[in-house]
């Protein structure tokens, strides 16, 4: 399997597919009609700068979002810190969705779990912070749940079993995004 290649067209799919995302009513909307229960990858973007990340302000209660703060202050200036930006937004964060096939959860569900807050699995919590301009941020996608991501005899990949390799692949080729823990 040529892996470089895989983890190219899955950067060039993430780039078409964006969601921006408003708050209404206490309800946390998504821009597109991005099905439950997909299985792919995700990508954060922010135009927020590193010193507003840093700054970040939370009410003291939170627990299992990651230390949006802390992780910056440690990484600012390192060479290997993703530089992947777009119209003034810049890749800060991405992760996997819908992670087994029998889960409750996908892709979108997941998406949801960063933007709202969510104890158990460790989340960027947007709406809970003093980062909460949805205007300052987007989120792009691959969705493998699409035919599109065939290997080389054409067969089409298997997402369970690569998901955390493509995940891996994809940091280390574009860089590791500001925000992503491990």
């Amino acid at each position: 399997m040529n892996y470089k290649h895989i983890v190219e067209t899955i950067n060039a799919h993430q780039l078409r597919n964006v969601l921006t995302f408003d708050h209404i009513n206490d309800r946390t909307i998504l821009t597109n009609d991005l099905a439950t229960k997909q299985q792919g990858l995700y990508w954060f973007w922010t135009s927020y700068s590193n010193q507003e990340l840093k700054d970040v302000v939370r009410p003291l209660n939170m627990t299992g979002e990651i230390d949006i703060s802390i992780l910056v202050e440690q990484r600012m200036g390192l060479d290997s810190i993703c530089k992947l930006n777009s119209d003034q937004f810049r890749v800060v964060y991405n992760g996997i969705g819908g992670g087994a096939s029998t889960s409750s959860f996908g892709l979108r569900e997941r998406i949801l779990q960063e933007i709202k807050g969510q104890e158990s699995t460790g989340s960027i919590s947007i709406t809970n912070s003093s980062l909460n301009d949805f205007s300052k941020w987007r989120v792009t996608y691959v969705n493998f749940n699409d035919e599109e991501f065939l290997n080389d005899a054409g067969e089409r990949i298997d997402y369970l079993q690569h998901a955390e390799l493509f995940e891996m692949l994809w940091r280390l080729h574009y860089g590791w995004p500001i925000l992503c823990r491990r």
